[in-house]
């Protein structure tokens, strides 16, 4: 399991292999999935299912993950909480997935991950989550420390091409804590001031 600072920081990331992140921070899942799409070449078509949402079944996923349209384009496919999945629906999902599927998958489990005193690392609780991590890279998406917090307004600033000071990166935690989306934000709003001067 990679910790989402080191996987988003490695520049020569593609985004190109499918994906679980486990962690209970949403602004960080939004912000992979916007990196993913953004770091994509082609124009894809993106499906989000919900494994929580009781409407949505598993044989609608299945089909999305089986079908392959002459002329459509690769898809990118969602699936928000796969710890809801009974055991017989993720070995299904799971087979699904193995099977050489062309398309692009980014699963989600957003509970909290357990701290391993012994290995000083953050672990899968679930069981269901447990075996999509095998065959998937595992993302830590967890909300991190304060004391991590520039480190992440550096990529922040890089990815926003802004450049700033140890100054503004103090005034930023001082304010905000470890709240990404503010943080993200306000960084975004400081970004189009300096643009404009």
């Amino acid at each position: 399991m990679i910790k989402a600072l080191n996987f988003l920081s490695d520049e020569k990331k593609t985004f190109k292999n499918n994906y679980l992140l486990v962690g209970d921070n949403d602004f960080l899942y939004l912000f992979i999935k916007n990196q993913i799409l953004d770091n994509s070449q082609d124009s894809r078509e993106i499906f989000t299912f919900d494994c929580a949402d009781k409407s949505e079944t598993v044989d609608q996923l299945i089909n999305v993950l089986g079908s392959q349209d002459l002329f459509a384009n690769e898809k990118f496919i969602i699936i928000k909480n796969i710890n809801k999945l009974s055991k017989k629906n993720s070995n299904i999902l799971i087979s699904n997935i193995k099977s050489n599927n062309s398309h692009q998958v980014l699963c989600i489990d957003n509970n909290f991950l357990s701290f391993s005193y012994k290995t000083k690392t953050n672990e899968i609780k679930n069981a269901s989550t447990k075996e999509f991590s095998k065959i998937l890279n595992v993302v830590d998406i967890s909300t991190p420390f304060e004391s991590e917090m520039r480190q992440w307004i550096e990529l922040f600033a890089q990815k926003l091409d802004l450049k700033i000071t140890n100054n503004y990166s103090q005034k930023i935690i001082e304010i905000f804590g470890n709240n990404f989306s503010e943080i993200f934000n306000e960084m975004s709003k400081s970004s189009l001031v300096f643009d404009n001067e």
